[in-house]
């Protein structure tokens, strides 16, 4: 008798870890609903030569180009691409920028944050100052830490604090005098070493912010991996996809580049996904040349972490912007010339 009762206490404990093990692969497969493909659609701006960002701040489409040239920021009407003004001016001089580098928005606030990479300093360009005096300059910057340089992932948790992305804590924040705020650091909460084998300077995962701030999403760069966290840590969700591995080719090794940039509305998160090596190294003559490959998908999940679709796109990004408003993604695209496009987006809850 007791060892049939035993025999079905084992039964019972192995189907019970057996339900355990199922339900967790499930909770960490990463199976999207939907599998679209999007055609694009080339902007062609005769004001606009070598485009590298593009930013949306209500009707507003912001380009910022890398021509060193005054007005290398320029302002257009986004329903008829009609030129508004320009700002920004390469230069040593007061409000002028050394070395630009990948601008943010606030857009509550109608502002453009340029960080100058040269000057140590993130610069603040009103849409409205913009837009009343072309060519206009900036006489308002926040200094960044010698030690915080290069700053990565700058991003806005309100009008007084920047967040970006650090060592430890896994999410820092910054006043506008310069100062680090510790007590709103964020330790990384997850399993994952985001920094193995990688250095600052190789920005190792994105994060982004719910609009109403109560939630952030993180994605990896290196690995299928994704998760959510609250403001003080907590994690709300993860969930896996395939290892990673690198790629080999004779002496040169090429990590595989999963999620990039992200951006973000109430509903969902649009995340820049390749998959596929950072670069291909071909021989050309006598040397060799090395290729980036830049992402040719956008991946959609909701802020329980549920995946939604997964988009292939005509042409790689290297960068997209969200417009709320018309429902599209702007981006850049280097294969096409000047790079300037936009995909309509559909509705992922029909």
């Amino acid at each position: 008798m007791n060892g049939t009762k035993n025999t079905y206490i084992y039964l019972v404990i192995s189907l019970v870890c057996i339900c355990f093990v199922n339900t967790k692969c499930r909770k960490n497969e990463m199976v999207f609903s939907q599998q679209l493909e999007l055609e694009a659609k080339v902007i062609t701006i005769p004001s606009v030569n070598n485009p590298k960002y593009v930013r949306i701040i209500d009707s507003c489409l912001i380009v910022t180009e890398k021509n060193m040239e005054n007005g290398f920021i320029k302002v257009f009407q986004k329903n008829n691409l009609t030129f508004l003004s320009s700002a920004g001016r390469f230069g040593k001089g007061p409000g002028e920028i050394v070395n630009p580098a990948r601008s943010f928005v606030d857009e509550e606030n109608r502002i453009l944050w340029c960080p100058d990479w040269g000057k140590h300093k993130i610069w603040l360009f009103p849409l409205d100052s913009i837009l009343q005096k072309s060519n206009y300059l900036p006489n308002y910057s926040v200094p960044i830490p010698t030690k915080l340089m290069p700053i990565r992932g700058l991003n806005i948790y309100n009008h007084k604090i920047f967040a970006f992305i650090n060592f430890s804590p896994f999410i820092s924040f910054l006043n506008h005098t310069g100062e680090e705020i510790d007590s709103l650091g964020i330790r990384n909460p997850f399993r994952i070493d985001f920094w193995d084998k990688l250095s600052l300077s190789e920005m190792s995962y994105s994060f982004i912010f719910k609009p109403d701030r109560t939630k952030i999403f993180i994605a990896s760069q290196f690995e299928n991996f994704i998760g959510g966290i609250d403001i003080n840590g907590e994690i709300l969700f993860t969930s896996e996809g395939s290892k990673v591995k690198e790629i080999i080719s004779g002496t040169h090794r090429d990590k595989i580049k999963t999620y990039g940039q992200l951006q973000a509305d109430d509903k969902y998160i649009y995340c820049l996904y390749s998959g596929k090596g950072k670069g291909i190294l071909q021989q050309q003559g006598k040397k060799k040349q090395y290729t980036i490959r830049y992402p040719d998908k956008i991946r959609v999940f909701n802020w329980n972490g549920t995946p939604i679709a997964e988009i292939q796109l005509e042409f790689p990004l290297f960068f997209m912007a969200v417009d709320k408003e018309l429902h599209r993604i702007y981006g850049m695209a280097p294969e096409v010339s000047p790079s300037l496009v936009y995909y309509e987006l559909p509705d992922f809850e029909k």
